[in-house]
């Protein structure tokens, strides 16, 4: 077992599981846990401003083509913000 996680390893972790999630408890259980790992990592969450992860949620939204946002398409829109604002790297999928 290794005595530090190696880079992105638990922030890679939440995202899946943030993504995957399709209730309100495991939405807010998978943004809980990448809060705590950004306030745990912060050089892992160097990249992530205000700015950057409001700009790739903004894109996410607007996909959204009919208009519906439950949980479980809400915690993939978020996980994608989430992954797009750490890797830089806009993805085109509404989940």
């Amino acid at each position: 077992m290794s005595s530090s996680p190696t880079r992105g390893s638990k922030a890679d972790e939440w995202i899946e599981r943030l993504r995957a999630a399709s209730t309100r408890d495991e939405v807010l259980g998978a943004v809980w846990d990448l809060r705590d790992d950004a306030y745990d990592f912060p050089g892992e969450w160097q990249r992530v401003s205000a700015v950057r992860l409001l700009h790739f949620l903004a894109d996410q939204l607007e996909q959204v083509a009919d208009g519906t946002v439950t949980w479980e398409r809400f915690g993939r829109l978020i996980g994608n913000a989430v992954a797009d604002a750490r890797s830089g790297t806009p993805s085109n999928w509404d989940g």
